[in-house]
């Protein structure tokens, strides 16, 4: 059990000793490494709001959040800001 931090830094050392956990076992670190294509995104982003779980997130998406979102992933970009 981790004293002394707050709640950010605790969750920010959470996610990288995450990321450094799925880095030693192998695990893909963007989905551009497991195949997916930008040509994709936008369909991808279509199917993911036809999900019966895009309903029940918190945050409503928009296409257009939705490929930024991919194309984040794609790329390895960790800030999910936008």
């Amino acid at each position: 059990m981790l004293t002394g931090l707050s709640t950010r830094d605790a969750a920010e050392l959470s996610v990288k000793a995450m990321k450094q956990m799925s880095d030693d076992v192998g695990i893909p670190q963007t989905i551009k490494e497991i195949g997916a294509d930008p040509k994709d995104f936008e369909l991808m982003a279509e199917n993911a709001l036809k999900d019966g779980n895009a309903a029940s997130n918190p945050r409503v998406g928009t296409k257009e959040d939705i490929v930024k979102f991919f194309q984040a992933a794609y790329d390895g970009n960790l800030d999910f800001s936008f």
